[in-house]
Order: C-alpha cells, then sequence, then structure tokens
C-alpha cells in the first residue's frame, strides 16, 4: 500500500511538473508568435511587397545614413540577404558627407561590420572615435571591438565603462542617477563578458535590480517621465543579450505583464509603433522595437546576441589612442561631458541615426523667449505693486531675486521633451539629447 502511494505521489508530481513545463513552453510559444507577427508587420508597413531584399536595396540603400542603418543592423542579424547595394551606398554617403559625431561614426562602423564589410572606414573609426563623446563611444566603441578586434584591447574600454557606474547602479550621460536607455545600452555592451569577468557580473546584476524596480506596471518603461516603447525595447534587448527571457524572469513582469506586453500597446493598426499612446506612427519607436523583436527570437533560438554579428569579420587596428586609457579616460570623460552632455542626447542618438555635422550643441532659442518672459513678468508684478501702492522697498527687492533666481535656472540649466529625446529629425539639429 505504501509503494502504491509512493508511486502515486510521485507520478503526481511528474504530471504537475509537466503540465507546467507545457504551460512554460505555451507561453514562450506564444511570445514568440508576437514577435514575429511584429516583425512582419514592420516590414509590411515599410515595404508594401514584403520583399525585404528589394527592400534592402532600394528603400534602405536610398537613405543609408537616416535611420535604415539600424533595420540593417537587425536584418543582418535576422536573415540572409545581400547587403552590397546598402555597403556601396554608405561608403558612396561617406565621400560626400562628413560625420564628424563619435557616436554616429561608430554606429556606421558597426553596421559594415554587421553587413560582413571589411573596409578601413572600421579600423580607422574604431582607433580614432571610441571615448570620443562620452558615455555611448565607449559602449558603441565596446560593440565594435566585440567583432571585429581579436587582442586584448577590449578589457580596457570594459574597464572604462565600469568605473562609470552610477551609485544607483545605472549609467547615464550626465548627472547622479541612472538613465533607464543608457543603463540597458551598456549592459547590451558588456553582456559577452558577463559569466568571465566577476566584476561585470556585479556590475550588471546591480544594473537589472535598477531597471526591474523602475518597469511599470503595464511592463514598460517611462524616460522624461513619458511612458515609451523605445525604453522597453532597450531592456529587452539587454535581457536577450544575457540570454535572459522576459517572459519567464519574474524580475521584470509586473502584474502579469512582460516587456512585450509593455511594447504591444504602442502598436497602431498599420503595424507601426507610436512613441506615446495616442500619438501617431514614430519612425524611432518603429525601429527600435523591430531590433528588439529580432534580438528576442535570436534568444529563444540560442544564437548570440544581437551585437555580436554573424557576419563580422576581424579587421586591422592600429593602437586605440591613449584617451581610452586608465590614467586619462576620467578627464576624456569629462571634457566630452562639458560639449555634449549638457544636452543630454547621445543615449537618443545613440538609438537613432544622427548626421550632425556639429561639435557642440547649439544653446536652445527657448532660453531667450523664457528670460523675456521672465523679466516681463517681473516688470508686470513690479507695476502691479505700484498700483497697489505697496511700494516697500522690500517688496521689490524679493521680486529682483526672484527674476534673478529665474534667469539662472534657465540659463543653467537645458530643457528636452521626450518627443525631441526620441524624435529622428530634431535629433539631428541637436549632437546628443539623451547620452
Amino acid at each position: 500500500m505504501k509503494n502504491k502511494l509512493l508511486v502515486g505521489l510521485l507520478s503526481f508530481i511528474i504530471l504537475i511538473s509537466a503540465l507546467g513545463s507545457i504551460s512554460v513552453t505555451a507561453e514562450n510559444n506564444m511570445a514568440v508568435d508576437k514577435a514575429q507577427n511584429f516583425i512582419d508587420g514592420i516590414v509590411a508597413f515599410n515595404q508594401s511587397d514584403c520583399n525585404v531584399q528589394n527592400w534592402i536595396n532600394v528603400g534602405l540603400s536610398q537613405n543609408p545614413a537616416n535611420g535604415s542603418e539600424l533595420y540593417i543592423l537587425a536584418l543582418s542579424q535576422y536573415g540572409n540577404y545581400d547587403f552590397t547595394a546598402y555597403k556601396n551606398s554608405l561608403l558612396s554617403y561617406f565621400e560626400n558627407n562628413e560625420v564628424s559625431s563619435a557616436s554616429s561614426r561608430l554606429k556606421f562602423a558597426l553596421v559594415l561590420s554587421a553587413a560582413g564589410s571589411t573596409d578601413s572606414y572600421i579600423g580607422k573609426t574604431t582607433r580614432e572615435a571610441i571615448g570620443k563623446q562620452g558615455i555611448m563611444s565607449y559602449v558603441f566603441g565596446l560593440h565594435l571591438l566585440n567583432n571585429v578586434s581579436t587582442d586584448n584591447t577590449k578589457n580596457e574600454i570594459v574597464n572604462t565603462i565600469l568605473s562609470l557606474q552610477k551609485s544607483d547602479g545605472g549609467w547615464a550621460i550626465m548627472g547622479d542617477y541612472g538613465d533607464n536607455d543608457v543603463t540597458a545600452m551598456t549592459i547590451q555592451a558588456l553582456a559577452p563578458y558577463y559569466k568571465s569577468d566577476s566584476n561585470v557580473k556585479t556590475a550588471i546584476d546591480k544594473a537589472l535590480t535598477l531597471l526591474s524596480d523602475r518597469q511599470k506596471s503595464d511592463g514598460d518603461y517611462a524616460s522624461y517621465g513619458i511612458d515609451n516603447p523605445e525604453s522597453t525595447a532597450q531592456v529587452l534587448v539587454a535581457l536577450s543579450s544575457l540570454g535572459i527571457d522576459c517572459e519567464n524572469d519574474s524580475r521584470f513582469i509586473k502584474n502579469g505583464k512582460t516587456l512585450i506586453d509593455g511594447i504591444e500597446k504602442y502598436r497602431l493598426k498599420n503595424s507601426s509603433f507610436c512613441h506615446q499612446i495616442g500619438k501617431d506612427s514614430n519612425a524611432n519607436a518603429t525601429i527600435q522595437v523591430f531590433y528588439a523583436m529580432v534580438s528576442y527570437i535570436r534568444m529563444t533560438q540560442g544564437k548570440t546576441s544581437l551585437y555580436i554579428f554573424d557576419n563580422a569579420k576581424p579587421v586591422k587596428i592600429e593602437k586605440l589612442p591613449e584617451s581610452t586609457s586608465e590614467s586619462t579616460k576620467h578627464e576624456s570623460t569629462k571634457t566630452e561631458n562639458a560639449k555634449t552632455e549638457s544636452t543630454k542626447t547621445e543615449s537618443t542618438e545613440s538609438i537613432v541615426s544622427v548626421d550632425d555635422n556639429k561639435n557642440e550643441p547649439e544653446t536652445p532659442s527657448y532660453k531667450f523667449w523664457a528670460i523675456l518672459i521672465i523679466i516681463g513678468l517681473g516688470t508686470t508684478a513690479g507695476l502691479v505693486l505700484l498700483i497697489l501702492k505697496k511700494k516697500n522697498y522690500k517688496n521689490f527687492i524679493a521680486l529682483l531675486i526672484v527674476v534673478a533666481i529665474g534667469i539662472t535656472i534657465v540659463c543653467v540649466t537645458n530643457f528636452s521633451s521626450a518627443d525631441n529625446y526620441y524624435n529622428v529629425e530634431l535629433a539631428a539639429d541637436a549632437l546628443y539629447k539623451l547620452i
């Protein structure tokens, strides 16, 4: 009797375990199907006949430096396509246009590598651009080295990135607190070292805790107080790069909602994605969702992460400049922050394609008008005091102090709307808005 009870209990446990396994597998299959549906929809949105090769040869190659490079990067990791037309178009673009942004140069070099190119532009950019524009130039530089370098130059960049981690566990272009997008993108670059480097593991685990805590109740994320799919897509890529399935990890499931659920709420009827609920289709949101879904599907298939390219080939790279060394990295970062991070753009610029020939951002035009408005309000308040016959000099001194404080705040701070943060066209007019 005892044996029968024991056998029955074991059978019950096995049955429950099997049912649980079937349930998890079914959920994973649904998530993969949903991700594939997102990809197919975005392809159809961009190419009416859904012919990906034709989209590459015509649509994407005609505008090689206007956001299309991120589609090419994703497509190189999605299927077996011919990128000859795009590579030729992009190299031709370089002959006629100067790309001064270090992070943009690194992105273009990354795309060339993803497309299987070994053009000298890759080695030259690796040598000249890494560490030249704040944290994101280190992040993209590490991505590039992970694909084209066979020596140990990567270790130096890894250590530099680790040294830039904020106390809360995140990374950012400026300030003392981590930014969701920047943190996720930094994890993506460090992911290949997670299992082999204990320092990297510690840093990433702390960053994952931060991102888990910041996830919204619908499964998505916010930037500048605006819920959006782009930030959520970046976290999805980060998790997938680490081999973490967002559908099964309880740290990234809120109220039963996963990252993919959080992204889905921004999908429009035409299969593109909006940046904000109730808004129109947004090119940057759509492209980030596209490569995030490619990243997720690769993870479920046991393939390398989005940024470890199937087509990459080693290239010859001369010794990296001393600006990336341990002794100068802090000074380099400080200098670049003074130039670029004041506008907090590099994070967004890192996401979208920006061909900006400016070395420094222009002073925002709103400041002039803001100062005029403050002065106008101060003048009006002074007149009101006179009309009310409250002519005590203390009132006017207090008013002058308030006006002076207001003008000072406008002069020393830069503000950027969430739309500007993610908008491709506006990003081209300001070199680095988010990282």
